[in-house]
């Protein structure tokens, strides 16, 4: 770790996997031409904290597994891309009411039981996965949690539109969405292509994956 608290301040991409015990070598290190940021924090004594960096003038882009989604103490304002993995949704609401130009958001889920609602004013792409299929299943109607009135780009399993697909799909386009261009649709579908396709004749392209990722 000391060798690479000696590069920082030269490092426009970073990817680090650490644990809490070795961070300090490198926290509260300026990195002025940091641009991307990919970090993975555990611990081997089962100790979580939060951690921080220094002054971060140039950052754009962050990778965060849970851990570090939870404990990361970040400059979220300015942030475009944000991509965090095996999250719960209600623990992504604090950082995300704070993204207020963030155009990519990419979201690994585990199920979540509470009612949230968060707008992304700027965002124009989202993709949301699912961890915890069984989860997902009995607390649906993820999808509804965001509105997104600049959003193109949408992927997502149908898993997240609750017990009415098309419904509950036709009513975020209609009170989030007013510039949808693209819309994947995974996993398993109860619903078929083509009730799909009548449904969502405003959308240009409309594709399908059977892979839930």
């Amino acid at each position: 770790m000391a060798l690479i608290a000696s590069t920082l301040a030269r490092l426009e991409r970073l990817k680090l996997d650490v644990l809490f015990e070795d961070f300090p070598a490198i926290e509260d290190s300026t990195m002025p031409l940091l641009r991307h940021l990919d970090l993975s924090l555990g611990s081997s004594s089962g100790h979580f904290r939060s951690v921080s960096f220094g002054e971060l003038p140039l950052l754009r882009s962050v990778v965060l597994n849970r851990t570090a989604s939870m404990c990361a103490r970040l400059p979220w304002a300015q942030l475009t891309s944000l991509f965090m993995s095996r999250v719960y949704l209600h623990d992504c609401i604090p950082i995300l009411s704070q993204t207020s130009t963030l155009i990519h958001c990419e979201l690994h889920l585990w199920c979540s039981d509470r009612d949230n609602v968060i707008t992304l004013p700027c965002l124009e792409s989202l993709v949301l996965t699912c961890s915890d299929f069984e989860g997902c299943a009995s607390h649906p109607e993820i999808l509804k949690s965001f509105i997104t009135p600049s959003l193109r780009n949408l992927r997502f399993p149908e898993r997240f539109l609750g017990n009415e697909p098309i419904l509950g799909l036709t009513d975020f386009i209609s009170k989030s969405v007013t510039k949808l261009q693209d819309v994947c649709i995974t996993g398993k579908r109860s619903v078929s292509n083509e009730a799909y396709r009548d449904a969502l004749q405003s959308v240009p392209k409309l594709s399908f994956s059977n892979r839930e990722y």
